[in-house]
């Protein structure tokens, strides 16, 4: 039922007296044109003028009355619907505000529920960003102190490669005044191998003198002897220094196997150092042409033939020097290498000092952490004491809605609407007072991002200038490695000849004994060949010995100093094959 019609059932109302024809009143009936009560007035002088006046009324004069209760009846009525109209248009008007207030509110609540989500988002993307800046920015803290340590240590090391460099200087050094001395012992050699080429020549033709007298051929023979057990003391010696030079050759490829070592730990080293690797690659040409030098030594003794032993003496005093200076050096590298041990404990320990630090970084960004959880909870209770006031003002709403449907029922209009205006106004108020604390809040939410998207936008410039630095750094490393990967591979092909020399000096070594091998069965050929002499000179002795007796005592003389001339020129051949035996070997030593 809607309002109109409950509101004229109310005021619908059974006239209570009507008037019959014959001129008594009674009532009305449901369909009688006098829906609406009658008025007051016209009806108390009908009723009361029955018993006061006693003149006679006409049908007309009662027409009239009741025309004219009539039309006021009606007057009446429009104004009542006309007021009704106008309450329902005020209720209606009401009822439609009402319904927009709640709209509006529930657009409000909706869009601060959006507000808060947003917000939320933001300070969760802000947690992030800010977690993955102090990360960015510890990590750059680390790799700087990386870079540092790095350097320092590329700085001790560059002081141990000079040392080593100059280490390496003095033996360059000692190695060539050894040079110069091979050198001059070689002049020394070439003018004992003259005298030894006119010693030869002379006694070739001594040997010419001794075939020409049959008398000198026995002391021919016993110098031969003497010879050949001269030979078989001096194959003995010279198999001892071959022994003693296959044991040197051990300890030269032992040696030559350490320096490898030595070669692939500097290689290890030396990836950062360019001007120690040019120093190092100096050096290695230095011993290059050192080796070649000794190559050609070694040529020119290979062609001598003998020697002194003096010489071979000084030349195992000059060894010992090389050994011990060598040993030296050894001792002056671990030296050094006990220096880096200690450095490298010094980067150790500043690498904890590090991680100590990067721990209480750490223990500060988790505060940081807490206090941001804190206002996130400070935000969420918030959040929640702005819903329960929402589901207050829907609370209101819903009661401004029923009093909305029962001010309907009422008859007093007037006052519902006083009071929906009171708790319109005290709504408004509300609202206003909550806008305004909302727009507080976001204000200072604002500001707040603001000053740490702009604390995060600077610590983000720092950074990537950080890493561009760091690029360069890292571009430059790069070039470096090349480059000193580059000089490593010149260092090992050098290797590679040097192992090829000591290959050809092995070879050589190995003809070298083949060609003592050759002269050792020479000796037992002329050993033969002296035996079958003296077995033939025997003969011509028991034919010819009446022809000797005769001429005994001048031909003995004679013969006498020529077999001493013989036996003493034999003696010193031997001894200086022998010489140049032994001195060639401890030059292949």
């Amino acid at each position: 039922m809607t309002f109109k019609s409950r509101l004229i059932k109310s005021l619908r109302k059974i006239s209570p007296a009507q008037e019959s024809p014959n001129g008594t009143v009674t009532d009305a009936p449901d369909d009688d044109l006098y829906l609406l009560d009658p008025p007051k007035t016209p009806t108390q002088p009908l009723q009361s003028s029955q018993p006061i006046s006693t003149a006679p009324v006409t049908a007309a004069e009662i027409e009239q009355a009741i025309k004219s209760a009539h039309r006021e009846r009606l007057s009446a009525e429009d104004r009542a619907i006309k007021e009704a109209q106008k309450r329902l248009e005020t209720e209606t008007k009401a009822r439609v505000a009402a319904e927009a207030r709640a709209r509006a509110e529930a657009n409000a609540r909706m869009a601060a529920e959006e507000r808060l989500k947003a917000e939320t988002k933001a300070t969760e993307e802000a947690r992030a960003r800010a977690q993955a800046e102090t990360l960015a920015i510890n990590e750059a803290n680390a790799n700087r102190e990386r870079d540092i340590q790095a350097r320092q240590l590329t700085e001790e090391k560059l002081k141990t490669e000079q040392e080593l460099a100059v280490l390496l200087h003095t033996k360059i050094k000692t190695e060539s005044a050894i040079v110069e001395e091979a050198r001059e012992r070689a002049r020394q050699e070439a003018l004992a191998l003259d005298k030894v080429n006119a010693q030869l020549i002379a006694e070739k033709e001594a040997a010419e003198i001794a075939q020409t007298s049959a008398k000198k051929a026995e002391e021919a023979h016993q110098t031969a002897l003497a010879v050949i057990e001269a030979e078989t003391s001096a194959r003995e010696i010279a198999e001892a220094k071959i022994r003693e030079n296959e044991k040197q050759l051990a300890l030269a490829s032992a040696n030559a196997e350490a320096e490898k070592k030595e070669f692939e730990e500097k290689q290890i080293r030396t990836r950062l150092e360019t001007e120690l690797q040019q120093q190092i690659a100096m050096r290695l040409e230095a011993e290059t042409n050192a080796r070649i030098a000794t190559e050609a030594k070694l040529q020119a003794e290979t062609e001598a033939i003998q020697a002194a032993l003096e010489k071979a003496e000084q030349e195992s005093q000059a060894t010992e020097a090389a050994i011990e200076a060598k040993r030296r050096a050894e001792l002056e590298i671990g030296s050094l290498a006990e220096r880096k041990k200690t450095v490298e404990t010094e980067a150790a320990q500043a690498a904890q000092a590090q991680y100590e630090a990067d721990q209480k970084a750490i223990a500060e960004a988790q505060a940081r952490i807490q206090a941001d959880t804190g206002a996130k909870n400070a935000a969420l209770k918030k959040a929640d004491a702005e819903s329960r006031a929402r589901e207050a003002a829907e609370a209101k709403t819903k009661a401004d809605l029923f009093a909305a449907d029962e001010a309907n029922a009422k008859a007093d209009i007037e006052q519902r609407q006083q009071a929906d205006a009171e708790l319109r106004a005290q709504a408004i108020a509300d609202a206003k007072r909550a806008a305004a604390e909302r727009l507080e809040t976001e204000q200072q939410i604002t500001e707040l991002a603001v000053t740490r998207a702009q604390a995060k936008i600077a610590a983000a410039n720092k950074t990537r200038m950080l890493l561009e630095a760091e690029k360069k750094v890292a571009e430059m490393a790069i070039a470096k490695a090349n480059a000193e990967s580059s000089a490593l591979a010149m260092i090992e092909q050098r290797i590679q000849l040097e192992a090829k020399a000591l290959e050809e000096a092995t070879q050589r070594e190995a003809v070298e004994r083949m060609a003592n091998e050759a002269l050792i069965a020479r000796s037992e050929e002329n050993k033969k060949a002296t035996a079958a002499a003296t077995a033939r000179l025997r003969a011509a002795l028991a034919a010819s010995g009446h022809s000797r007796e005769q001429s005994s005592t001048p031909l003995q003389r004679c013969d006498q100093s020529d077999f001493d001339t013989l036996p003493n020129t034999a003696e010193k051949n031997l001894e200086q094959s022998a010489n140049i035996a032994t001195t060639r070997k401890l030059r292949k030593d």
